[in-house]
């Protein structure tokens, strides 16, 4: 079962009980940190418009949705999607919610207005706070997020998670994230394999349900989905079950191999996007990108290649494969300085890649900076020599391993060679030449 289909099922039957049981206003306050540009808000304001319509008790709702980039949150005011955007397409019951035209979802003007959205970084003390809207919340969506943040961070977030939501509320985090949740702090739900957390309540109607033998008070949506069971919920962690990669691969280059493109974005997003986390390294999203994006090319889909990469790099943002293969497609279309600064990203992510320090160094040398193209090479040597297998193929390539790199470092950096030859030294696929050097 999709965590949203447990949020409609019974999040918001639960927390309905618990607002009847206090003599609460029927008020549901819902907030998806870490929006990105909107997807998750949009569908989780449609579950809810839906979900009323077939209550008679007349409750209402309030969405706000946070992201710390800027141009994120603008993206996600427009309401405007390509349809990969969306794992699969809205449910039938929702797709009155949404219009398609022009290749585009598009989000319909009763729900757009539901969602408020604006920026916020979860690393400053702008919550809980009335002024954002982040105090007395029922529903906290944060998924794919607390996992890039150190342990202190993650910690310093959880903590103002709790502090936000109401005695009873509920938060939403991917599978890999919930060991940081202090099980001191918050109750575990496991409701048909998805694992909740829930800020303690004595009047919690869920940790009564599984005692029931009577059906919840509460049915939501009874014509378009079952009702609550207490055989669906249990207060332990259920085990994630890590997708098989090799069946993951296999199942890719078969798409990839048909020119089925807009399934193979699809799949690569649920696989770098959704499933980063559980069991992808950074090398295996290369692995999966990067032949992706050459065939791409081949076809002569380069823009779209571009913008799904810019894309995939707005959910992912410190994912260092994704900067090295968007510096390969700038370099592509000579747009050298972003290049360059693709390629420090990726550096930054991960100091001891030695490939993107290649791609660099060639790249300022495309530019006429040879002495910053000389002090790359020079420190992707010394880190080559730091390499206890000499046999390794170097991350973020296909080709050289790590002896042919530094046998052709110190013929290249030789008695200055660097600065009269033409060889722009590099490893791996995405040099935009054929083998080790272009």
């Amino acid at each position: 079962m999709k965590v949203l289909e447990i949020v409609e099922r019974y999040v918001i039957p639960d927390r309905l009980e618990q607002k009847i049981a206090k003599g609460d206003k029927l008020l549901m306050r819902a907030w998806s940190a870490g929006c990105s540009t909107g997807e998750e808000a949009y569908t989780l304001a449609a579950i809810f418009e839906e979900a009323r319509k077939w209550d008679s008790r007349g409750w209402d709702y309030t969405i706000i949705a946070t992201d710390i980039n800027k141009a994120s949150i603008e993206q996600a005011r427009k309401g405007v999607y390509r349809p990969w955007s969306f794992r699969k397409d809205p449910p039938q019951r929702y797709l009155k919610y949404f219009s398609f035209s022009n290749n585009c979802w598009e989000v319909a003007p009763q729900i757009k207005k539901r969602v408020h959205f604006f920026v916020l970084n979860l690393m400053e003390n702008l919550y809980p706070s009335l002024h954002t809207s982040t105090v007395g919340l029922d529903l906290i969506m944060c998924r794919n997020v607390i996992m890039y943040f150190s342990e202190d961070k993650r910690q310093y977030v959880l903590d103002r998670f709790y502090r936000s939501l109401s005695p009873g509320g509920w938060l939403v985090l991917a599978m890999p994230e919930l060991p940081w949740a202090d099980s001191k702090k918050w109750k575990r739900f496991k409701v048909n394999g998805v694992t909740l957390l829930k800020k303690p309540d004595n009047l919690s109607n869920v940790a009564k349900i599984k005692g029931a033998n009577s059906r919840s008070r509460v049915e939501i949506n009874t014509k378009a989905c079952h009702s609550s069971k207490a055989s669906d919920i249990d207060d332990e962690t259920s085990a994630f079950v890590a997708p098989d990669k090799d069946k993951v691969f296999s199942e890719f280059k078969r798409l990839v191999a048909e020119n089925r493109f807009e399934e193979a974005k699809q799949a690569l997003f649920r696989h770098i996007v959704i499933d980063r986390g559980n069991c992808f390294s950074s090398q295996d999203i290369y692995n999966l990108l990067d032949p992706f994006v050459r065939t791409m090319i081949d076809s002569g889909r380069f823009t779209e290649a571009l913008t799904f990469v810019e894309q995939l790099t707005e959910y992912c943002k410190f994912e260092p494969a994704l900067y090295i293969i968007k510096a390969f497609l700038y370099r592509e279309l000579d747009r050298l300085d972003e290049a360059i600064v693709a390629y420090r990203q990726a550096i930054y992510l991960n100091p001891d890649a030695i490939s993107p320090m290649l791609f660099l160094a060639s790249t300022y040398q495309m530019v006429g900076r040879k002495d910053l193209a000389r002090r790359y090479w020079r420190k992707a040597y010394d880190l080559l020599l730091k390499k206890q297998d000499k046999n390794e193929v170097l991350p973020y390539g296909e080709t050289m391993t790590v002896s042919e790199a530094i046998t052709t470092l110190e013929w290249f950096l030789k008695d200055g060679r660097w600065e009269r030859e033409s060889y722009l030294i590099e490893s791996g696929s995405s040099n935009g030449g054929n083998g080790a050097f272009e």
